[in-house]
């Protein structure tokens, strides 16, 4: 993993740490974090659904209504030229 994923993935995990159990809904940054680190990193969704404490099917939910957003904003992400400092 890149350096970028793997600070990604320690975000996810301490904010996953933080809210479990202290709050019901998730906000939408919240979900969309979860998709991408199921699509990214492949985190398997039992994993997230446990960290989260959110059911394995409302991830799975989740996945399938922002998986095609977010690989779009992946896509053009990647296609965009890396400006050099």
């Amino acid at each position: 993993m890149e350096k970028t994923e793997d600070s990604d993935l320690l975000e996810l995990q301490e904010l996953a740490l933080k809210h479990k159990n202290v709050k019901k809904h998730k906000s939408l940054a919240e979900i969309r974090m979860i998709v991408k680190a199921h699509l990214l990193n492949h985190v398997p969704t039992e994993q997230l659904s446990a960290d989260f404490g959110v059911s394995s099917r409302t991830i799975r939910r989740w996945i399938s209504t922002f998986a095609p957003q977010t690989l779009n904003m992946i896509e053009r992400l990647s296609a965009e030229p890396v400006q050099q400092k």
